[in-house]
């Protein structure tokens, strides 16, 4: 069960350099600069970590992304690169270890040994070259700090599909243009000892390439020009990514699909971790017409209100009332700006099946907590359903508990309402099912203990179904946005091709069922492990 308390829930943390300011239960105390080399222009940046219920087992471990920036003259915040040698830990060194990855945008901080528990680190020092990063002063530098909490999902092999067929699946009756795991025909599972059953409708993703992957139903849009390649076949391959014919290489090398090591955020990224992005994101020279909500703030129409929005801005700066609810209304130019600022990446479909499954086999109807939702649920319609409302203990400050522990109930969808608290539909606050005496289903933790995949918000992923969301690189964020805002797209890609985990439209609410995202779609980012993880 140790993966299923509520460990952090508020998950970037805004510290400015010599202040003791945190949220919620990951901490990062009595931050300052030390072993100044003025020479070299090398100093250690200082500071203590602590956040509870950690963990490290025979699967996997969470871990601290401990990211920060400096601030310009001319306003702007630069991304602070660490070095990758030199780091150290005076407080219990042995119980934790530093990593930072080769293109030194951050550092992950995790346990090197099994265990759990809350976990206390003193004296832990990054080095920063601040030469390279054009600070002429470090006497006189404003340096904002920022850890989010990741769970750790090793290298292996993954189901990707599910035990649907066509005839079953009433999304993909009505939506054939969709590209959705379920759509997909030979998909006959190769490893029958672990598996346990020869089941058609999903395949095996390993190091050895499927079987030529095509869709059950023809498709019908016209949309994308990669529709005829998914109908005519695709090949996938965990080293060698994604092919359109098994001959090598693959013309899609890079795409994540899911079976090498990645790191990805425990929690959905909340109001408070967006508001921190809008704070130390400067936009300059817009385009005739535009404005700062345009680009990078949900706006809303007299029809389609902002739903349990809580970021205002008052003056130059973005306040949040609410941090540690679900970040909602967002489209894929916020995910992708937010994705850059934080050097991670967005998520792909395939890297989300794994998330939510693990190795295990699907199953008819599966969630990421391991349950069958059927029976809570009245459907009204091949495409919606009704669910109990969200009852509320507490006013919504981030203490707030939910009255029952089954999270399979609970969606943000505008048929589903919220009692208590703030009252109204939307989202709630990230990890409320999780309590201290939380199971994998009461808390809706997933297999690897990530939180809330098939509750809360929709989540937007990267799919599969055109040519240029195949040709998304496993390539992280490079730490800040072009001046316009938007985000710098060469390093992944031009598109919009972004898909939707939908708990709300799907009806069945499975783990592979995807369909367009709405005014409640939220999103969590990934990184890929480093080498030496």
């Amino acid at each position: 069960m140790k993966k299923y308390i509520k460990s952090i829930l508020l998950v970037f943390l805004f510290i400015s350099c010599g202040e003791a300011i945190f949220a919620n239960n990951i901490r990062i105390k009595k931050l300052s600069l030390t072993d100044t080399l003025k020479t070299t222009k090398d100093v250690k940046i200082k500071f203590d970590l602590s956040w509870e219920n950690s963990w490290r087992d025979d699967i996997n471990w969470d871990a601290a992304w401990v990211t920060a920036k400096v601030k310009r003259a001319n306003g702007s915040w630069k991304h602070i690169k660490f070095q990758s040698t030199g780091n150290s830990i005076e407080g219990n060194p042995q119980t934790a270890k530093i990593v930072v990855p080769s293109d030194k945008m951050g550092a992950f901080i995790y346990r090197s040994v099994k265990g759990s528990g809350n976990i206390d680190l003193s004296g832990i020092k990054l080095v920063w070259n601040y030469g390279i990063d054009s600070v002429a002063n470090i006497d006189s530098a404003e340096i904002r700090f920022f850890v989010t909490e990741m769970v750790y999902v090793p290298q292996g092999n993954f189901a990707f599909g599910d035990s649907y067929t066509h005839t079953k699946d009433n999304l993909s009756q009505i939506a054939s243009d969709r590209l959705v795991p379920s759509l997909f025909q030979n998909f006959i599972i190769t490893d029958t000892a672990k598996f346990g059953r020869n089941t058609p409708m999903f395949s095996i993703i390993s190091d050895k390439t499927t079987p030529k992957l095509t869709t059950a139903l023809a498709n019908s849009s016209a949309m994308y020009s990669g529709d005829q390649v998914i109908k005519d076949g695709i090949y996938i391959n965990g080293t060698k990514g994604v092919g359109i014919n098994n001959s090598e290489p693959f013309k899609y090398p890079n795409f994540p699909v899911g079976y090498k090591a990645f790191y990805t955020m425990k929690y959905e990224v909340s109001q408070g971790q967006y508001t921190d992005f809008l704070n130390t994101t400067k936009v300059n020279n817009l385009a005739a017409g535009l404005t700062v909500p345009n680009i990078l703030f949900p706006t809303s129409t007299p029809s389609q209100s902002l739903a349990r929005f809580s970021i205002e801005k008052q003056g130059e700066t973005y306040i949040v009332s609410r941090p540690d609810r679900a970040m909602d209304y967002v489209n894929s130019n916020q995910v992708f700006a937010f994705a850059n600022w934080s050097s991670l990446r967005p998520m792909t479909e395939l890297e989300f099946e794994k998330a939510a499954r693990g190795p295990m086999a699907p199953t008819f109807y599966d969630r990421a907590n391991g349950q069958n939702p059927l029976g809570n649920m009245i459907t009204i319609g091949p495409n919606s359903l009704v669910i109990n409302s969200l009852k509320l203990n507490g006013a919504e400050n981030g203490t707030e508990s939910s009255t029952t522990s089954d999270s399979t109930k609970f969606l943000a969808w505008d048929v589903n309402t919220i009692e208590g608290g703030d009252g109204g539909t939307g989202p709630y606050r990230v990890g409320i099912f999780a309590t201290s005496t939380s199971s994998r289903k009461s808390s809706g933790a997933s297999y690897y203990g990530i939180m809330g995949l098939n509750d809360n918000v929709s989540e937007l992923v990267i799919s599969l179904s055109t040519e240029s969301s195949r040709s998304f690189k496993d390539a992280n964020g490079v730490g800040e946005n072009a001046s316009s805002g938007y985000p710098t797209l060469s390093h992944w890609f031009s598109g919009n091709s972004f898909d939707s985990w939908s708990s709300t439209i799907n009806k069945n609410s499975t783990v592979s069922g995807r369909s367009t995202g709405s005014q409640y779609s939220g999103f969590r980012l990934v990184r890929s492990a480093p080498s030496d993880n």
